[in-house]
């Protein structure tokens, strides 16, 4: 028996999209900026299609304990995944979503309503069959397009997983994984999309000199992606791209020398007599010191997330490749991604929005719409022709309040640290919504100061009492009214890592 899916936005037209972003484009996320752009297409995180099938079986067999059905010789035949997601759907506060955070991720990608603007689901890995396993249940779930990441710069993905930016070393088996994905999506429905987002091209951060680069023209660029696109876009129903206008550079680039020494320094090593560093016990030797693994975790993320920083800071922005490319493959939409902080900067990239002659469809935006979001609010009039009065600050914070208080009431029986983190991520949402405004700075130090007591606080309640530091002034203005970024006044920060901070790199 087959059950009707949730249901998706069919043939739409990616002109501006919200990036995947790690620790930012949550379903909360996603619920919040949907207040503000009902057109938008947004992104959820990269998830690892890993660890959707993992929680996927764990899950289903907690389904076969509960109803006693008797267990499908294929978990991933289309009927039972079909049967599995009506069951979590019909019933979303069971105990096999309660208890099933990544779960919880999936079963939401219209939060608001099913006229709501196209979501799309993007998967991290480079095993075809389990990439094709994790499409076909994001399928199910409803998501209107699933995307590939092939762009990835970050030590922990790229270097670390061999996914993400470094699949573009081997754009065969990109093919092979998106060649297999297309058949399980098409099991469940054929009218989900399938792209890839990826950049122009990789290269070693041992090798690549970025004052050479600097001085070069596009055509080695171009030429370089032009090959990966060809290649991809012939494997199955690959539809649409999404290109980041610069290399991806794997690696940090430092002397790793001094990286080594300092990781030896932090987390604890021996070093025998020729003055080499060890972690192994030796004998009648020295005693090794006991390995730090919080500092060793430590390390590495600060690590990925400076190879992240780098990654939009040294190699040369190139959008007129983009545009080359959406020319040279003119049945694939292209969108355009890197450097985009500004409307103004999607009507010169966007060809429905600019008075010059550009292939490009439609345009992401990352880090900007996290820093300032409203800046964007006015999405819908401009790409979508939609003239409709925008919201107030005010009247978008108070529906979100509203949807927190329906989060709240799925939290019951949640653990203390579980609690802390999970309010965390609703907080963080609209922490930015009042950017360059009369109030933001308190409204953000009161929310800061709000969430480190989380666990006694409920959301709506700390998001209320920030709210109540906001003249009324910049709670009624409309969302569309906002501040340019430029005229906003900057600080050097500290480049720390998390959703509550003032700006985020």
């Amino acid at each position: 028996m087959l059950f009707l899916l949730s249901s998706v936005t069919e043939g739409f037209t990616e002109l501006f999209s919200v990036a995947p972003m790690m620790g930012h484009s949550n379903r909360h996320y996603r619920h919040f900026f949907r207040l503000l752009s009902k057109n938008s297409v947004l992104y959820t995180e990269m998830i690892p299609s890993s660890q959707i099938t993992s929680a996927y079986e764990q899950a289903l067999k907690q389904y076969y304990v509960s109803t006693g059905r008797r267990k499908h010789d294929n978990p991933y035949h289309p009927e039972q995944i079909q049967e599995f997601v009506h069951a979590v759907q019909q019933n979303p506060s069971s105990i096999l979503v309660s208890t099933n955070s990544l779960l919880l991720e999936l079963l939401y990608p219209h939060p608001i309503g099913s006229d709501d603007g196209p979501v799309a689901l993007q998967l991290g890995g480079r095993d075809p069959d389990t990439l094709a396993k994790a499409a076909k249940l994001g399928t199910a779930f409803g998501f209107d397009s699933i995307n590939l990441n092939c762009g990835c710069p970050s030590t922990s993905v790229a270097s670390t997983r061999q996914t993400g930016a470094a699949l573009m070393w081997e754009p065969e088996l990109v093919a092979q994984c998106l060649e297999q994905m297309s058949w399980a999506m098409d099991e469940i429905s054929p009218h989900t999309e399938l792209s890839v987002k990826h950049r122009l091209g990789v290269e070693s951060a041992d090798v690549y000199d970025a004052t050479w680069d600097r001085t070069q023209n596009d055509d080695g660029a171009f030429e370089r992606c032009s090959q990966f696109v060809k290649l991809v876009s012939m494997a199955g129903k690959t539809s649409k791209v999404h290109v980041h206008a610069r290399l991806a550079i794997l690696g940090l680039v430092t002397s790793s020398s001094d990286i080594n020494e300092q990781n030896n320094n932090d987390i604890g090593s021996v070093v025998d007599d020729k003055g080499e560093s060890s972690n192994l016990w030796v004998p009648n030797g020295p005693e090794p010191q006991k390995i730090n693994h919080k500092r060793v975790q430590y390390i590495a993320k600060k690590q990925a997330r400076q190879a992240t920083i780098q990654n939009r800071n040294i190699p040369p922005l190139r959008p007129d490749v983009v545009n080359r490319i959406a020319e040279q493959f003119p049945n694939l939409e292209v969108i355009s991604n890197g450097g985009i902080s500004s409307m103004d900067q999607i009507e010169k990239r966007c060809s429905g929005s600019s008075s010059e002659t550009s292939a490009v469809v439609g345009a992401m935006v990352g880090r900007a719409a996290i820093n300032h979001p409203c800046s964007f609010a006015g999405v819908d009039s401009l790409l979508w022709k939609d003239h409709s009065p925008k919201p107030t600050r005010r009247q978008v914070l108070e529906q979100y309040v509203e949807y927190c208080e329906r989060e709240e009431a799925k939290m019951a029986g949640v653990s203390r640290d579980n609690l802390k983190n999970y309010r965390k991520k609703l907080i963080a949402a609209p922490f930015h919504l009042f950017m360059g405004e009369e109030g933001n700075n308190i409204y953000q130090r009161r929310l800061r100061k709000l969430n480190s007591r989380s666990d006694r606080h409920p959301v709506p309640s700390m998001l209320l009492a920030a709210m109540s530091e906001v003249p009324c002034m910049t709670l009624d203005k409309p969302v569309d009214d906002h501040v340019p970024w430029e005229e906003i006044e900057k600080y050097d920060f500290t480049k720390r890592a998390g959703s509550m901070q003032r700006m985020i790199y």
